[in-house]
């Protein structure tokens, strides 16, 4: 507990929110490392404990310097420094949301047609994506369904299909109803909607917003863009899949290629009556292995929380967004700990315990 708990200086670097406790102070080693549970009246009635360890091996010949026993100086400021940082998530969003650096443009979709918001032909890297709809003449069901009536496209260097094809509530972690929150890749303050994910490309880049509803929304749309050489920057992707009960596991993404999976904003319904569908554990299955390279203890665990969530929490890389009559709203992102792959990638949630429950998923993965 204290490992989590025992210096507030650190938080949300570690922490202990929901049912999870969590632990992103990287712990490099140079030959081995061994980490054991002791566990003496740990859990009442004998329960066990769950845990999730992410770790990352490098080639024989890379210099790594050990955690030591006792921090230096220079680990114990870089550690605050970056607490600091990670602290000024919401402060840093706001200061997107308010940014003169790209100017608003006013944009009216039509119901059933797809409208082009951002198109360049030059090489370069948008450093901030900002929709601000005008929901006002909409009652609180309408604006929730337009959430997903619109949906984002983004195509990069001449594509013919999106790299990025999602409803834009999903594509921002809002696909319920409007919601202020902040995390380090997205966040939705003073009704606008902000995309803080770098996406570089190498010829040209297209950003479509389409309205598959049956009204007109106003709104507008800022893009910021650098232009210049992306050196060996990778692509933003961002796939969208939803079910109901299906029997088998929850498809959140599968992709061919080189890349990195940083996270997931995910939606759970439970129509059975209980949390079954949160029991579910996740997969990961890399490069062709039939064997996961990851395999979880439940949904909520995957999102660093615990025994279905005590209540809602918004952090840099990971959050509960809603918790209400069955239904789940949580993102988690990998910015610090992403899922690499060379050739593949598959990443599986169960419905529920064995794939047993009641209910329905969806996911944005990036």
């Amino acid at each position: 507990e204290a490992l989590f708990t025992h210096n507030p200086l650190f938080t949300p670097l570690q922490g202990s929110v929901s049912g999870g406790a969590y632990a992103y102070i990287p712990l490099a080693y140079e030959k081995s490392l061994t980490i054991a549970l002791r566990m003496p009246n740990y859990t009442p009635n004998g329960a066990r404990p769950y845990f999730q360890i992410n770790s990352e091996r490098y080639p024989a010949d890379t210099t790594v310097h050990a955690w030591p026993k006792i921090a230096d100086a220079s680990t114990s400021n870089a550690l605050i420094a970056c607490n600091t940082a990670w602290r000024a998530t919401r402060s840093n969003q706001l200061c997107r949301v308010e940014a003169q650096a790209a100017p608003w443009q006013k944009q009216t979709f039509l119901p059933q047609q797809g409208t082009t918001v951002f198109s360049t032909e030059t090489a370069g890297t948008i450093t901030s994506f900002r929709f601000r709809p005008d929901f006002s003449r909409l009652n609180a069901l309408t604006r929730s369904l337009m959430l997903r009536y619109l949906v984002l496209e983004m195509y990069w260097d001449g594509q013919t299909r999106p790299s990025v094809c999602v409803p834009l509530g999903d594509f921002f972690c809002n696909g319920l109803h409007p919601r202020e929150f902040a995390n380090m890749a997205f966040a939705f303050l003073n009704n606008t909607y902000v995309c803080a994910l770098p996406m570089p490309f190498r010829k040209s880049a297209r950003i479509v917003i389409r309205n598959d509803g049956p009204f007109p929304v106003e709104s507008e749309v800022s893009t910021a863009c650098q232009s210049g050489p992306i050196g060996d920057a990778l692509y933003l992707h961002c796939a969208f899949n939803a079910e109901v009960s299906a029997g088998r596991p929850f498809r959140i993404m599968q992709t061919t290629g080189r890349g990195k999976y940083i996270g997931c904003y995910l939606m759970a319904f439970g129509m059975d009556g209980g949390w079954n569908i949160l029991e579910g554990d996740e997969r990961f299955y890399r490069d062709g292995s039939t064997t996961p390279s990851h395999h979880g203890t439940g949904l909520e665990d995957y999102f660093n929380g615990g025994w279905y969530y005590y209540g809602l929490f918004e952090l840099p890389l990971h959050g509960l967004l809603e918790k209400a009559a069955m239904r789940t709203a949580q993102y988690r992102f990998h910015l610090t700990d992403a899922v690499t792959f060379q050739r593949e990638v598959r990443m599986e949630l169960e419905f529920g315990d064995g794939n047993t429950a009641g209910g329905y998923l969806s996911a944005a993965a990036y």
